[in-house]
């Protein structure tokens, strides 16, 4: 069970690496939309955001809706949450790790001032 969760969590880091994804995700935040609309803004191929549309359904972040011969895409928020919460773990943990730098430096300081 643990594995699969890091590969879903791996899955959601690695489609928010790419920038076309990133933007993708930002228009489909908004509203769904088709494949037409979403490749719109983009000067690459049918088939590159056609695979950039997979690799964010592989990471659960889009979720395709079929009516007849079109597509829509909706944006799917929790696996979005799963990465905020680790990225929250992490940046706690720097900011522990840099306020104990922060006591040492001015402890070191303050041992210098009173010399």
């Amino acid at each position: 069970m643990v594995k699969s969760k890091e590969t879903e969590l791996n899955r959601v880091f690695h489609a928010l690496a790419d920038p076309t994804r990133r933007a993708i995700l930002e228009h489909v935040s908004k509203r769904e939309a088709t494949v037409g609309e979403l490749a719109k803004p983009f000067s690459i191929s049918a088939p590159a955001i056609s695979k950039h549309l997979r690799v964010l359904e592989e990471a659960h972040l889009l979720k395709r809706i079929r009516s007849g011969k079109t597509h829509r895409f909706h944006l799917q928020t929790d696996p979005l949450r799963q990465a905020e919460k680790v990225i929250d773990q992490l940046a706690s943990y720097w900011s522990k790790r840099l306020d104990n730098l922060e006591d040492y430096l001015n402890n070191l300081n303050t041992k210098k001032s009173n010399k």
